[in-house]
């Protein structure tokens, strides 16, 4: 993976260190788990310093949407039947789920990387990830002072929706949603 900036975090509550560099280089799940947690930079006593993403946890995101779409395209090109196993018991153990047992999670991954019964497997191509269509905006809290949020852009969102995600045959209308607003 083409990890974007340089990272280092030091959380000494958590007893938590992200340090990576710049650059292109394979990481084993310690490292990957680095770059999905990273949010900004801090000095070795852990102080926060004013560095990150500059879009915020809108450049996090699509951090980590990008570590996903490698990590499936990996997946297609490289898995077999006994590293699909593996990765369903490594999930099992780590993933609490009712109902999904082990040959239920092969199952799945064998339709999608090797093919269903009618050949069809699943392609790139057919990947897709999407952020929610927001801007941000700064509100006084009571407590904390200014927070960040990001907030809907309803018109869009629900466009998104109709046109992605639901599976009726009229479009949903905005108060049909549950968006929350600040």
């Amino acid at each position: 993976f083409d990890v974007p900036r340089r990272m280092y975090y030091n959380d000494l509550s958590q007893n938590f260190v992200i340090d990576l560099e710049k650059g292109y280089q394979l990481l084993d799940g310690d490292k990957a788990m680095q770059l999905l947690r990273y949010r900004h930079d801090s000095d070795e006593a852990g102080n926060i310093l004013n560095s990150g993403y500059v879009d915020g946890d809108l450049g996090r995101i699509r951090v980590q949407q990008d570590f996903l779409r490698a990590a499936i395209e990996q997946c297609l090109e490289k898995i077999d039947p006994g590293t699909l196993m593996a990765l369903g018991r490594v999930f099992l153990e780590n993933v609490q789920v009712d109902g999904l047992d082990l040959g239920n999670l092969v199952w799945f991954g064998q339709q999608a990387l090797m093919g269903n019964s009618s050949g069809k497997k699943l392609e790139m191509e057919n990947v897709t990830f999407a952020t929610m269509p927001c801007t941000g905006k700064y509100v006084l809290s009571r407590t904390s002072g200014y927070q960040s949020y990001v907030l809907p852009v309803v018109d869009e969102l629900v466009a998104y929706v109709n046109e992605n995600l639901n599976p009726y045959l009229d479009d949903l209308r905005s108060d049909e949603l549950d968006i929350m607003y600040v």
